[in-house]
């Protein structure tokens, strides 16, 4: 395919891909398959940290996750080319490629992986905010529990305080 057309095709399929984590997952297989790199990855970047999100190619060891410098990209050991991805001017992860040995990166490549890094920078922003939601969530349920326990530790207090007379009538009022 000409780097456009397969551009095109990875929109769509990227469209089609059903859910963030899919798609990232097919990002990172059409980026494999359409560099003919050893091993595609795409990386999230979240509070300092470049994780790997999803891995293609015929290398599938997952790479450790890197602290990023100054929220920059690293130097990534046994990558041929790393594409920041940013969203909105902010770093939300990062496409890189390990090419086999005696294989180099040419401009065709570098072309794929920068309009892939375009198409991966919303489906990132969407699983950080989703990421981020869900720690609210916990947050939140963990407050209400805390709340629930503390309702219930006083009401048991009183409960216990009141004398035996004072009950009834304080259960009918409530």
């Amino acid at each position: 395919r000409a780097p456009g057309g397969l551009v095109a095709w990875c929109a769509r399929a990227l469209c089609v891909a059903g859910g963030a984590g899919a798609a990232l997952c097919e990002a990172s297989r059409l980026c494999a398959e359409g560099t003919g790199a050893a091993q595609a990855v795409v990386w999230f970047a979240r509070e300092g940290v470049l994780t790997p999100r999803a891995v293609a190619g015929d290398v599938v060891d997952e790479p450790a996750p890197v602290v990023l410098v100054g929220g920059e990209l690293p130097v990534l050991a046994e990558v041929a080319l790393v594409e920041p991805v940013r969203h909105e001017g902010k770093l939300v992860g990062a496409l890189s490629l390990a090419k086999r040995p005696g294989e180099g990166v040419n401009s065709t490549d570098r072309r794929l992986v920068q309009e892939l890094a375009g198409q991966a920078a919303l489906l990132l922003a969407n699983a950080r905010l989703r990421s981020r939601l869900g720690d609210r969530l916990v947050e939140l349920r963990t407050s209400r529990q805390r709340m629930i326990t503390a309702q219930n530790r006083a009401r048991h207090a009183l409960e216990r305080d009141l004398p035996d007379g004072a009950q009834p009538g304080l259960g009918a009022w409530t």
